[in-house]
């Protein structure tokens, strides 16, 4: 009965007390198997919610946007290859999508819709936020770190995401405009399918985790699921394929430049300011080498 009082125009049939369980079966797993092999390290802070927190946000967002001005040979054939499968992908965009809304059935949709919930910013912070309070209530600096971080990959992806749909302005599966109908600058939903919102919110989060771990549980656990996010973007008719290749890539980087920058691997950084003072204003830029 209490299903039925929730039950979608979707057909969605899992109630919101299943839902609750299998959240907190994956907030639980990550807690007890990554309890123990989320490393400390010695990290040089305490990483908690405070003034540092805000700072430490401030400085890897400047990082992770004016990151390409740092960029190596390396890192621009990542971004040439990341492109070139996008490209490929694209190709294929049509024929992939035939094939998800052929084989789309009511069990699946429920499933799908389900799984994705999991790329939803708000269930990611809840279980950031968990894993922040269980790493406070047992004392480990290493759990409060991977949640922390994983919530500035989260809002700080979530930037660079939403800069993108908004400046390609493709349009969704939905809209049934084709894979190629662009509006730029769009502030209309149907017009914000590149890149894939959910499957970059999925792995922002997994990368952080899976950085943070030395259990291989916990590694496939996190980008298990976040890929799983990313096939049920297309199934649903919110996005092509290759919306969700970019944004799980997205994702991804971002994640491993926030940890990178918590690591000492960063070998440079960009900080900028603002000069306020009765004779003169403008941008500061510093530079560490």
């Amino acid at each position: 009965m209490m299903e039925a009082l929730y039950r979608t125009k979707e057909n969605m049939t899992v109630s919101p007390k299943r839902m609750g369980m299998i959240f907190g079966l994956v907030l639980l797993s990550l807690v007890i198997v990554g309890g123990p092999v989320l490393s400390e390290e010695n990290p040089p802070r305490t990483y908690r919610l405070n003034a540092q927190f805000l700072k430490d946000l401030k400085n890897d967002f400047v990082s992770v946007w004016t990151a390409p001005f740092e960029w190596q040979d390396r890192d621009w054939t990542k971004f040439a290859v990341a492109l070139g499968t996008t490209a490929l992908i694209y190709i294929g965009d049509d024929g992939i999508h035939e094939w998800s809304q052929s084989n789309r059935n009511t069990s699946g949709d429920d499933f799908w819709k389900f799984v994705s919930r999991f790329g939803e910013p708000f269930v990611l912070l809840a279980v950031s936020g968990g894993v922040y309070a269980v790493g406070e209530l047992a004392g480990s600096t290493g759990m409060r770190r991977t949640a922390l971080l994983s919530i500035e990959s989260l809002l700080i992806s979530s930037t660079m995401l939403y800069a993108l749909k908004w400046a390609v302005g493709r349009a969704r599966p939905y809209a049934e405009e084709g894979k190629s109908s662009f509006h730029p600058f769009s502030l209309e939903s149907k017009y914000h399918s590149f890149p894939s919102g959910h499957t970059s919110a999925a792995f922002s989060v997994a990368s952080v985790i899976a950085h943070h771990s030395d259990s291989m549980i916990v590694d496939v656990l996190s980008y298990s699921l976040a890929t799983f996010v990313g096939f049920a973007r297309p199934f649903q008719d919110k996005h092509w394929a290759s919306d969700v290749f970019f944004g799980a890539a997205l994702g991804y980087f971002v994640g491993q430049k926030i940890c990178a920058c918590h690591t000492g691997q960063a070998s440079k950084k960009i900080d900028v300011g603002l000069l306020i003072t009765p004779y003169e204003q403008g941008l500061t830029f510093s530079f560490s080498f």
